[in-house]
């Protein structure tokens, strides 16, 4: 008895004017066909859920790649307890993992067959894991230090992207950055310079952020970034907002470089990374510095209590906390990089290993 059915969705073209208009807002998006498609099998699905709840006990459920599908389930912390923090999914992709795991009866790396171990930077990942030690390529290594122009500036952002836009001029998620950490080193294994920038106001911060970047991030030498493409990309938006200052922050991407490049290409990897190349596994794996005990320790959440501030639900607090918090973890993304760079130049001056 379906006639038609819609969707109710955010309008991501849509861009702030004056006070936020719902019916350019929201959009409606049909999907009759997909709800007809799911109507067919309604009734075996609550059949089986309602048998599942008159057990009183546990379902006996197999584990794998469907646990992810099309989200990842709430239960799988609880249902993967038996299977280890660094297994043969974080190798492997999900569909391969299940077939492995139908062979070997196992979530374990090493009794995985070796006619089965993957090609390219995961045969890497897992030989590293099996043999405990590093990799590294000591001529990859000095060709990406040779890139390096002093002084350089290891520079961080950390943006928010509400879903309802806050300024006029923004689109739903549109990354809008509110802080920055930059460390200045003038010369190879030099002493660093820290400047920072905080918007502490619920104005919009970008007319602030770009003018305070552009000053403290000089004309020359290079920036050195953990995934180029995000901060380079804050600034192309930026670009389109202030063209008085296009020439200098496409400059400043033009100088970028990325950090993250020799971790994700195994120039460099340790098993503790296991498998992944982001900066919070990669630091702990080859420092004493880690994101644990730190009050705000990622960008997500970073954003959010940002927006909590910025969206008045902070209204009264002292803000001291909060400002402190923020500073602390940007600040971590820098140092971060600092101690990376001294690592990877340390490894330049070692023998390269190839496991």
């Amino acid at each position: 008895n379906i006639r038609r059915c819609f969707m109710m969705l955010i309008n991501n073209q849509y861009k702030r004017e004056g006070e936020i208009d719902p019916q350019k807002f929201l959009k409606l998006e049909e999907i009759t066909k997909d709800v007809l498609v799911r109507q067919e099998n309604f009734h075996v699905s609550a059949t089986y859920l309602v048998d599942i709840r008159n057990q009183g006990v546990e379902p006996i459920e197999e584990i794998g790649a469907r646990c992810s599908k099309p989200f990842e389930c709430d239960y799988k912390k609880h249902c993967w307890q038996q299977v280890p923090d660094y297994s043969i999914y974080n190798v492997f992709n999900a569909k391969k993992a299940d077939q492995i795991f139908q062979t070997t009866k196992s979530y374990h790396l090493n009794d995985v067959p070796e006619d089965l171990f993957p090609n390219g930077l995961k045969r890497i990942d897992l030989d590293c894991y099996l043999k405990e030690v590093e990799n590294f390529d000591k001529e990859q290594i000095v060709s990406f230090l040779n890139e390096l122009k002093y002084p350089l500036y290891y520079l961080d952002y950390e943006t928010l992207f509400p879903a309802i836009p806050l300024f006029d001029g923004t689109r739903p998620y549109q990354q809008i950055p509110f802080q920055y950490s930059l460390h200045v080193q003038n010369e190879p294994g030099g002493e660093t310079t820290h400047y920072k920038f905080l918007h502490c106001e619920t104005s919009d911060p970008r007319p602030a952020f770009v003018e305070s970047l552009i000053s403290s991030c000089g004309e020359s030498g290079s920036l050195i970034i953990y995934n180029k493409s995000f901060e380079a990309g804050v600034n192309i938006n930026l670009t389109e907002l202030y063209p008085q200052y296009a020439n200098q922050l496409n400059a400043m991407n033009e100088r970028m470089i990325d950090l993250m490049h020799p971790f994700q290409n195994r120039f460099l990897y340790h098993p503790d990374q296991q498998g992944s190349h982001s900066i919070k596994k990669v630091l702990p794996a080859f420092t004493e510095l880690n994101y644990d005990e730190m009050k705000i320790g990622d960008g997500g959440d970073a954003s959010l209590q940002y927006f909590k501030f910025m969206s008045m639900e902070l209204k009264g607090r002292d803000n001291e906390p909060l400002w402190d918090a923020l500073s602390q973890y940007c600040k971590l993304d820098t140092d971060a990089m600092v101690q990376l760079i001294a690592v990877l130049d340390s490894k330049s001056k070692s023998e390269g290993v190839h496991v």
